[in-house]
């Protein structure tokens, strides 16, 4: 029975330290998409002073076709299929019994990911799940954003997560891949931990 016992204890260790090794490697991966976000900006000055100089050399008439088609896609902005499809949307769903909503976002690939795509205003206690497969098995893998040692990361999460806010509340996830803040009364309600015990075999750490 001890030696049964080491056993689990030594999997979950191995568990938290690969949690941890992902919530660091998540610190640096959001702090270089920050310094991306940032100089983003000063690199489109730097582009549009180049149009500039190039279109001074141009012939009058070039130039002032070109100041008519930038004033007419000034009155009709159209979002390019790149930019419409980079960011991934905001679901929301409300919680029960609260005057509350939970976010989610959703992302799907024959591979796993290293950190959660980018997404359209996360909130903290919102989560991120990606599926995938492996060793052609459907796998999924969970992220919660909250704040890590100052900074506010997607975090490694695991079916029974806490919620950041909301103690009361645990992670769940169905067949289909929908996630839910679940409260512990709802939990201990018959059939509802072996069905998270299942999920919980789907999950990649």
């Amino acid at each position: 029975m001890r030696h049964a016992t080491t056993e689990k204890e030594k999997r979950e260790t191995v568990k938290e330290s690969r949690r941890e090794a992902a919530n660091r490697e998540a610190e640096i991966l959001e702090i270089e998409r920050m310094k991306k976000r940032k100089t983003e900006p000063a690199t489109g000055e730097v582009e549009r002073r180049e149009i500039e100089r190039m279109e001074i050399g141009k012939p009058e008439i070039e130039r002032q076709e070109s100041v008519v088609k930038k004033a007419e896609t000034k009155k009709e902005p159209r979002v390019s299929p790149a930019t419409n499809t980079s960011k991934l949307l905001r679901i929301e769903r409300k919680l029960n019994n609260k005057d509350l909503f939970m976010g989610w976002y959703k992302s799907g690939s024959s591979s796993d990911l290293r950190y959660p795509r980018e997404c359209i205003a996360p909130k903290i206690g919102d989560v991120y799940v990606h599926s995938c497969k492996k060793e052609g098995h459907p796998k999924f893998q969970l992220w919660v954003r909250q704040i890590s040692r100052g900074m506010t990361i997607w975090v490694k999460a695991h079916i029974f997560h806490i919620h950041p806010k909301l103690l009361d509340r645990r992670l769940t996830l169905a067949m289909t891949g929908e996630p839910y803040w679940s409260t512990r009364q709802s939990l201990s309600a018959s059939g509802s931990r072996e069905r998270a015990g299942k999920i919980a075999e789907m999950i990649l750490y």
